[in-house]
């Protein structure tokens, strides 16, 4: 088109606003052709109003594969009659591409016909730009916080129900997130463990209320009726001093809490141990100083006999303070072998010398060898068995089995019945010691086997408490086990189960 555009003359003044303002302005023929090009469009594209005129927009301004759509659109007298609204990308004269947002209105002559369609855009580059770049940057935020392993979240100061929580909170309790955000009592009526939310809500709500951000430790419960551990640190979010939400780290400690506990009961193992081996010192000075004390008394009256009196005098008198010095010697040396059985125990090297053994027999050595106790203490004895039962043993040690069993009943049974019974099984000999005495607690039971362990007060009865430990420790070298029935003031039953051929590793004890 050659000569000042139609509309230029017929609207000098309009075409001088237009050309002030920054907005692109654009005037098309019917068939998309350029009429007008204010200077804001000119300074866009790169191109001059001389340029374009009378050229469709599309095969300049549109990329390639915008400009057949939209050659298709004017084609179709519809859809240039109503004002539209839509985005396209301009091409510029150096190739650039810009991104403009237009709203587009037809002018109509006085048949009611299009005369000119008029488009107003705005140039949105850099806005979408800055959009596009702030939804990365908001996407880039939200996986890092959903890749942490720690669930983070956002609530309601007010009934602290959450707004937000990460993916990680499915992953690691197992609630759906819609639960999450749909329950608004969800952390203060199920999430948080029962035992602890007396304190955890309470102590949230002074905190928040208060505007204190805060970090605390409590139990929560996973949907599979796990009990895990959080450490959950909030942050209070406050505009004008007022306190406008919460935003928080749940981080699981639950490793670290049973790391915990397991030190804690290790370090209580620990001093326990101390003290039962400082009671076991105490006592096994006091066993130890006994017979020595009796002994040396004794001695002592021997050499007085001795210096005083003619031997041939003194017979009776001598032999019962040998007697005496004799039987205290013994039970020297047992309590030094215990200590001794000890030692060979905890370090493997209690040798079993394994051969075709009588436990009956081996029972009545170890009632002929507790006679005067026995006697002393006023208890009975009824030993059942059918007759001699042959085992794969070490006769020494299984009478130091017996001999403990029934020290115990003679010394607990309070001068009631004993009573012992041997049976014998297709592979094992059981052999049962019952008394009628004491009885042993309920809570001690499942220690009474340990090391330096007693069911009773050592100011009532003696021993170093070793005597069970050692039998436990027998018995399971020969491969077998000992069992315990009790009930305070009743009695207790030890029942010990061997089998008749010991294992090949019962030659020494591992």
């Amino acid at each position: 088109m050659a000569g000042e555009p139609p509309l230029q003359g017929d609207l000098t003044l309009s075409a001088q606003i237009l050309e002030a303002i920054g907005a692109l302005v654009v005037v098309l023929d019917p068939q998309g052709h350029v009429v007008y090009f204010n200077r804001a469009c000119q300074e866009s594209t790169g191109y001059s109003l001389e340029e374009l005129a009378g050229r469709p927009f599309w095969d300049v301004l549109l990329p390639p594969e915008e400009a057949a759509a939209m050659q298709a659109t004017f084609h179709d007298p519809s859809a240039v009659q109503v004002p539209s609204r839509f985005e396209s990308f301009w091409v510029g004269k150096e190739g650039r591409q810009r991104l403009i947002t237009w709203s587009n209105t037809p002018l109509f002559d006085a048949t009611g016909r299009v005369r000119y369609i008029v488009g107003t855009g705005l140039d949105v580059t850099e806005r979408r730009q800055m959009e596009e770049a702030l939804r990365r940057s908001e996407q880039q935020h939200a996986d890092l916080l959903h890749s942490l392993n720690a669930i983070c979240w956002e609530a309601d100061p007010e009934t602290l129900a959450f707004r937000f929580v990460t993916q990680e909170a499915e992953r690691l309790l197992g609630y759906p997130l819609a639960r999450w955000i749909d329950d608004p009592t969800f952390w203060t009526h199920h999430l948080v463990h029962p035992e602890d939310r007396a304190w955890v809500v309470p102590f949230c709500m002074a905190e928040t209320r208060a505007g204190r951000s805060h970090d605390f430790e409590y139990r929560v419960l996973a949907a599979d009726g796990r009990t895990l551990w959080l450490r959950d640190i909030v942050r209070v979010e406050q505009e004008n001093g007022r306190t406008v939400g919460l935003k928080g780290v749940m981080v699981d400690i639950t490793s670290r809490k049973l790391a915990e506990l397991e030190r804690d009961q290790l370090l209580q193992r620990l001093q326990e141990a101390i003290l039962a081996r400082d009671e076991f010192l105490s006592i096994a000075s006091h066993e130890l100083r006994s017979p020595l004390t009796s002994m040396q008394l004794a001695l002592q009256h021997l050499l007085r006999i001795a210096r005083n009196r003619p031997l041939s005098e003194a017979s009776a008198q001598v032999m019962q303070a040998l007697e005496v010095a004799e039987r205290q010697c013994r039970q020297l040396g047992k309590l030094v072998n215990a200590l001794l059985d000890i030692s060979r125990i905890r370090a493997g090297r209690l040798h079993l010398d394994l051969r075709q053994t009588d436990l009956v027999a081996v029972v009545q050595e170890a009632v002929l060898q507790l006679r005067g106790e026995l006697e002393a203490s006023g208890s009975s004895l009824d030993i059942e068995a059918s007759g001699p039962l042959w085992g794969q043993w070490d006769p020494g040690r299984i009478l130091q089995v017996v001999t403990n069993l029934l020290s115990n009943a003679i010394k607990y049974g309070g001068g009631r019945p004993i009573s012992i019974r041997i049976l014998q099984g297709d592979s094992h000999a059981r052999l049962t010691v019952a008394d009628q005495g004491i009885g042993i607690p309920a809570d001690r039971i499942g220690t009474i086997f340990d090391r330096f362990t007693r069911a009773v007060s050592p100011r009532h009865y003696g021993g170093l408490g070793l005597g069970l430990y050692i039998v436990r420790s027998l018995v399971e070298a020969h491969g077998g086990r000992v069992t315990v029935q009790s009930e305070v003031g009743v009695g207790s039953t030890f029942g010990v189960e061997l089998p008749l051929s010991a294992p090949p590793s019962a030659q020494t004890m591992r």
